[in-house]
C-alpha cells in the first residue's frame, strides 16, 4: 500500500494535484506538525538533498508551503 492509497491519489491527481508516491510519505510526515527539512529527511530515512528534492516540486504544485522557522531563521519548515 501506498502511503496516500490509490483512490486519494487518484482523486487529487484529477483535481490537478500530480501527487506521487514520494509525496505521500512527505504528507504523512508533516500531518502532525511542521518539520525542518533535516528532521524530514531524518524520518524519512532518506538525503536531506533528496527530501529537498520531494519539497521542491510540493511547493510548486501547492501541496506545501515553506516558512522560515522562528527559532532558526536558516532552516525553513512545513
Amino acid at each position: 500500500m501506498h502511503a496516500l492509497g490509490v483512490p486519494l491519489r487518484r482523486e487529487l491527481n484529477a483535481a490537478g494535484f500530480p501527487v506521487r508516491q514520494p509525496h505521500g510519505y512527505v504528507l504523512r510526515a508533516l500531518h502532525a506538525r511542521p518539520l525542518s527539512l533535516t528532521a524530514l529527511a531524518e524520518l524519512l530515512g532518506i538525503t536531506k538533498q533528496a527530501a529537498g528534492q520531494v519539497v521542491d516540486e510540493m511547493d510548486e504544485l501547492g501541496l506545501v508551503e515553506r516558512r522560515p522557522d522562528p527559532s532558526d531563521r536558516a532552516r525553513p519548515v512545513w
